[in-house]
């Protein structure tokens, strides 16, 4: 038989080896619940920043833009198909950079469907006015104005009308001059050479403005 000593130095041995084999394995099982934790936070933060940049992407816009004297601009109104989505009765609110800036709308929750900007000016020059985005939505329509000059002392308001579409507008009749491939609506574009002299070439000139405010200063 063992000696009673030797017996509870054995006990003891066996019990502070598992007592240390349980230490180590509970600090390893620490480490990985962290390192699961953390990767499971950044993967969660990764993913709300990339919702958030893609949906600065995707936003679709109405910028307000405005002249010399805002104090000029009292009147702002925008529907989507009949409905108002945005009123104000004073410049500073419409745009609130100031003489000469511009404001964002942020029309993404509308998307497609049919809109309506009017906008007045109290001193009769005309100036401020608004311009659309071209993605992801194309636009169609009136998509770029400003308040025209009405005669000064007088108020003048406007009315613009353009749809957001999920179309591409364009010439898709194959025979025309200016026919695009890429087009999926027909918007009444197309151009067919109609020259009374065979003699005569008939030369198109397509400009674009890639901003969307419809005005580069260019000219041909």
């Amino acid at each position: 038989m063992w000696p009673g000593g030797f017996f509870r130095r054995f006990l003891r041995a066996v019990r502070a080896f598992f007592l240390s084999v349980s230490a180590i394995l509970l600090e390893q099982l620490e480490k990985t619940l962290i390192m699961n934790l953390r990767t499971t936070i950044l993967r969660g933060a990764l993913g709300v920043f990339a919702l958030a940049l893609f949906t600065s992407v995707q936003a679709q816009t109405i910028t307000f833009t405005s002249d010399n004297y805002l104090s000029e601009l009292s009147f702002c109104v925008v529907t989507h198909n009949g409905d108002t989505i945005f009123q104000a009765y004073d410049g500073a609110t419409i745009v609130p950079g100031g003489n000469n800036s511009t404001q964002d709308f942020d029309v993404s929750v509308y998307g497609a469907g049919d809109y309506t900007v009017t906008m007045n000016d109290t001193y009769g020059d005309g100036g401020s006015g608004f311009f659309t985005d071209a993605t992801p939505l194309n636009c169609v329509g009136t998509c770029a104005a400003a308040v025209a000059n009405c005669g000064f002392g007088n108020t003048c308001f406007e009315t613009w009308s353009f749809s957001f579409i999920s179309d591409v507008p364009g010439c898709t009749a194959s025979d025309a001059l200016n026919y695009d491939e890429t087009a999926t609506l027909d918007d009444g574009s197309c151009l067919y050479d109609a020259c009374p002299d065979a003699g005569e070439t008939m030369v198109f000139v397509r400009m674009e403005d890639t901003y969307g405010d419809g005005w580069n200063g260019n000219t041909y």
